[in-house]
């Protein structure tokens, strides 16, 4: 017996192996990453610039340059849920359990770790801010946030920017009848090219975990470049399946231990939309 019951684990766990491949967190590559990490926290480096200097008198020493160092700290939380599976269920709704329980874990799973990212882009220390106004995200806005990290020599590549479906909207609906840009954004919004601007857009709609907070009629989008900010794992995500031979039944638990944290607060800029005005 324990043989089959060895087997269906490993079923299961293929089947979350293959889901959760193919169905990635909306913030995937858009932070840096460590892993593989030791301890109740991680001290990631902040390395700040040199300059290069002229030679002096031959066969003279040449003055050391200490580049100023500081270490951002990202601490470790633990998630984890429990989805029991009675034996009599898949009877019951004459559907395949496991690829359904499994889908639930994995998208579990991602929803955490993104919410994890949009919560440490909330609580940025960056000064880079693009006023409300009066509008929710015309393409002047998007233009001001490229205009920040341009000015502190932020790297082109790599730039992101998150938003929910009311910038979506009014981002399009802006561009119909007054920029020349208007074909670029029909694009972007309608899923056929992902960047503009400079920037890749994750666009998300309302999440259970809470996603990005709207306080009463604004809503702050973000822009960014993926050094500005890292998740850190101590445990990828994974799912562990057991048997309750009492219960007649299986609990999955898909968990994983991991944070999150801002590195250059430069690499950052806040975006605030008022979506009354969409």
């Amino acid at each position: 017996m324990s043989g089959l019951i060895d087997v269906a684990i490993q079923q299961f766990a293929d089947q979350f192996d293959i889901q959760f491949q193919a169905s990635k967190m909306v913030l995937s590559g858009a932070f840096k990453e460590y892993r593989g990490l030791m301890g109740d926290s991680f001290k990631a480096p902040v390395i700040e610039e040199v300059l290069m200097q002229t030679r002096g008198a031959y066969n003279t020493n040449i003055p050391a340059q200490i580049p100023a160092n500081a270490f951002k700290t990202i601490s470790f939380e633990n998630y984890v849920t429990n989805l029991p599976i009675d034996d009599f269920e898949k009877f019951v709704t004459n559907a395949n359990v496991r690829a359904a329980y499994s889908q639930i874990a994995v998208n579990a799973l991602n929803r955490t770790q993104d919410q994890v990212g949009i919560d440490t882009l909330e609580a940025t220390t960056t000064t880079n801010e693009v006023a409300v106004g009066t509008t929710n995200l015309p393409i002047e806005k998007i233009r001001e946030a490229a205009y920040y990290l341009d000015l502190q020599n932020v790297p082109s590549e790599d730039r992101y920017w998150i938003g929910t479906a009311s910038q979506k909207k009014s981002l399009l609906g802006e561009t119909e009848t007054t920029s020349s840009d208007y074909a670029a954004i029909k694009a972007l919004v309608q899923g056929q090219i992902d960047s503009f601007y400079g920037f890749k857009f994750i666009w998300i709609g309302n999440r259970t975990e809470g996603g990005l907070t709207k306080t009463v009629n604004s809503r702050v989008n973000f822009a960014w470049h993926k050094s500005a900010l890292a998740f850190g794992y101590q445990m990828n995500p994974t799912v562990v399946v057991e048997r309750i031979a009492s219960a007649q039944s299986w609990s999955i638990f898909p968990k994983v231990r991991f944070g999150a944290a801002e590195i250059l607060p430069k690499g950052i800029v806040k975006i605030t939309c008022d979506e009354s005005a969409a």
